[in-house]
């Protein structure tokens, strides 16, 4: 038998948020800052860059965004810039995303905004989420029990649950770690039963749709 959490299916990634080139206002600003007519070339994540025109009250990008049907396309768009007050002082800006949707235009002020397409826009116009919510629901609660054991000497994969007390560790530090640890055992293992249970339900229903329905005898 395998274990710890061994036989869990890895989970079939797709196309998130993190894999696009994307403008940050927080970190531009920290870094350009956001002066009145600044124009700075400025490297996109995953490369490529853009040039950037800071004005009084928007951002402008001009950008080269070749498309297989356009191989010469380049893109100019502004975007309204707001300084927004922090709660502990200083302001952080924000910008307004301009992405036509159903002939609409989205306004949200965001402080990340996308290249999907070559077009920037905000992370619900791209209707896509980031790689971390793809993960296993589970994955937190294992990262969390294996985390626990390690501060107890444990490596990871089979052994015994609680390890044994490390040399010099207190006895009170220990004892906490031990009913962290069996608190989240107790939880991974509620989670994985009520995961098996919902599986074989949908199995006895796919089941039940497959079977041909018993055949009824006649009489000669």
């Amino acid at each position: 038998m395998g274990g710890l959490g061994s036989g869990r299916n890895a989970a079939i990634l797709t196309t998130t948020l993190d894999d696009l080139p994307k403008f940050n206002v927080d970190h531009f600003a920290q870094v350009h800052g956001l002066g009145v007519m600044l124009w700075q070339d400025y490297e996109l994540s995953f490369g490529g860059s853009i040039s950037v025109s800071v004005l009084t009250d928007a951002i402008r990008f001009s950008f080269f965004a070749p498309t297989w049907r356009y191989p010469f396309n380049s893109v100019f768009s502004a975007h309204r810039l707001e300084m927004v007050p922090c709660t502990k002082g200083g302001v952080r800006g924000h910008l307004q995303c301009g992405n036509l949707s159903r002939s609409k235009r989205c306004e949200r002020m965001c402080r990340v905004l996308y290249f999907l397409d070559g077009q920037p826009m905000c992370r619900h116009c791209c209707g896509l989420h980031y790689r971390s919510q793809q993960n296993d629901p589970l994955g937190p609660a294992f990262a969390r029990l294996h985390r626990l054991r390690r501060r107890l000497g444990a490596s990871p994969g089979a052994g015994a649950l609680v390890p044994p007390k490390p040399k010099f560790m207190h006895q009170t530090t220990y004892l906490r770690l031990s009913a962290q640890i069996l608190e989240a055992f107790r939880f991974v293992e509620a989670q994985e039963r009520s995961r098996q249970r919902s599986l074989m339900k949908w199995a006895k229903a796919i089941a039940s749709k497959a079977s041909p329905k018993s055949a009824v005898g006649h009489e000669d």
